[in-house]
């Protein structure tokens, strides 16, 4: 049973050159208009709880400390201003521009980040040697391929009813398994003269941290990876636009999508074996020869 406790206390700033409330007066004639409307909510959170926090915030983050809310505008006859910002500095963050001038100029930008957290407290034997290549104790390894593994241990439990621990339970580590993806959009829109238009548009995404992967040599070595993620798609659109009432519309337009991953391939250690075999004709691997049954290498692309 989980038990969660959540302890908060907000600040809420209005600032702007005229008073701000549930109901505003009558605007005065001749009266000046505010340059800038500012609105702060600003506070502190504690979360604490009995179990794995990934539980209960598995697409947020809400990791103790500053809980923010901010907007700022301005609008007039001419035109119109705002940004936004929320929960700035975590994980799940959100930032957000736009800018109007009216029937000239339009520019807007959009930044949201979202975590997907598995579990805080994930264990793995398995330790990162950079580029998605992932290793385990050499000499544990060794052990299980001479069939010499300390008594009260196994290598790989192969039966339901084995109640002994793997050698690699010992070795294995706790970390926080999670996953980003960061997206950004932004566009523009620029109006020449009554007839042309020229606009922009971008967006990114981008995903990082970890997420886990079955990895298995055969079905009694099935074993699983906190494979590595740093991939990213940017998208781009720009157009010319031609509008006249009595002859129609013309435009010419570029999009253009591009995915790049920085990890090509996923690189694990057998853990019943430290060395390769043969069986004197054949060499057993799945992507020979980069990868062998003591360290199998799975090429990408991965989804984004």
């Amino acid at each position: 049973m989980r038990n969660r406790y959540v302890i908060s206390a907000a600040l809420l700033l209005l600032a702007s050159a005229s008073l701000a409330g549930a109901q505003q007066a009558a605007a005065v004639p001749g009266a000046k208009v505010p340059a800038l409307e500012q609105k702060f909510d600003l506070g502190f959170r504690s979360t604490t709880t009995t179990g794995d926090e990934s539980r209960y915030q598995r697409y947020q983050d809400l990791t103790t400390g500053l809980a923010s809310k901010v907007w700022l505008g301005k609008e007039s006859d001419a035109s119109a201003f705002s940004f936004s910002a929320y929960n700035i500095g975590y994980n799940d963050q959100a930032y957000k521009v736009s800018y109007n001038q009216y029937g000239k100029l339009k520019f807007t930008l959009d930044y949201s980040g979202q975590p997907l957290n598995y579990a805080n407290n994930t264990p793995t034997p398995y330790k990162y040697a950079g580029n998605n290549v992932w290793t385990l104790d050499a000499a544990a390894r060794t052990l299980v391929q001479s069939a010499a593994v300390p008594a009260g241990f196994v290598g790989i439990g192969s039966s339901a009813a084995t109640d002994l621990p793997s050698i690699f339970r010992a070795l294995s580590t706790e970390f926080p398994m999670s996953a980003q993806r960061d997206k950004l959009e932004m566009g523009a829109s620029y109006r020449v003269n009554k007839y042309q238009t020229v606009d922009f548009k971008y967006n990114m995404i981008k995903r990082s941290g970890n997420q886990p992967w079955g990895a298995s040599f055969a079905f009694n070595d099935a074993t699983n990876v906190p494979m590595a993620l740093d991939n990213t798609v940017n998208e781009f659109t720009a157009g010319f636009e031609m509008v006249k009432p009595e002859w129609g519309m013309v435009r010419a337009e570029y999009q253009g999508s591009f995915f790049k991953n920085e990890f090509a391939s996923l690189t694990w250690d057998n853990p019943l074996r430290a060395t390769d075999y043969t069986t004197g004709t054949t060499t057993y691997s799945i992507v020979p020869p980069t990868a062998t049954v003591a360290a199998w290498t799975l090429n990408g692309p991965w989804d984004n």
